[in-house]
């Protein structure tokens, strides 16, 4: 019998390779013919593109950006090879990451922006890259996107006409 065990993370106490681990043992102990293989997912702050680069490579590209909440922010992506094309790798969690609405009023949540994720993908296309996957979690926005594509260049008009600024 084969088993492939790939946890994720699941607190900021017990990390997935702990997780791996400790199912690790119980499955041998149970099964000592079985095979298995460990693979620990997305501990890092950058998630699942870290478990990327450790795979196959690649390279980091730092940004400043907008957090959910407005807050200027040093973030990264990854690039790296997938099929012979250069493929950027992003996790939307540092940008806007349910992380960050810890401790934020009603208000402040209700005002959350996915427009720093927008200035990712802007940041990758003036790159001049095509291939673009997003590593989507729990996020601390609710705006369904329109943030992101108001950094995209694209007009939100509120039920007056007005232009939206998410602001």
């Amino acid at each position: 019998m084969k088993f492939i065990i790939a946890p994720g993370k699941y607190s900021d106490h017990i990390s997935s390779r702990k997780i791996g681990q400790a199912i690790y043992s119980g499955i041998s102990r149970a099964l000592p013919d079985a095979e298995i293989v460990t693979m620990p997912v997305t501990d890092s702050r950058d998630g699942m593109p870290a478990l990327v680069k450790h795979t196959i490579g690649g390279q980091w590209l730092e940004l400043p950006f907008f957090d959910a909440f407005w807050h200027n922010k040093l973030g990264r992506y990854l690039v790296t090879k997938i099929d012979g094309q250069d493929t950027v790798i992003m996790d939307s969690e540092q940008i806007v990451g349910l992380e960050l609405a810890k401790g934020k009023t009603r208000d402040e949540l209700f005002h959350a922006t996915s427009h720093g994720l927008g200035e990712f993908i802007l940041d990758a296309i003036s790159g001049g890259h095509k291939n673009i996957v997003i590593c989507l979690g729990r996020t601390a926005v609710a705006d369904g996107g329109l943030g992101a594509l108001q950094a995209l260049g694209a007009k939100i008009y509120d039920e007056q006409g007005s232009t939206y600024t998410g602001r």
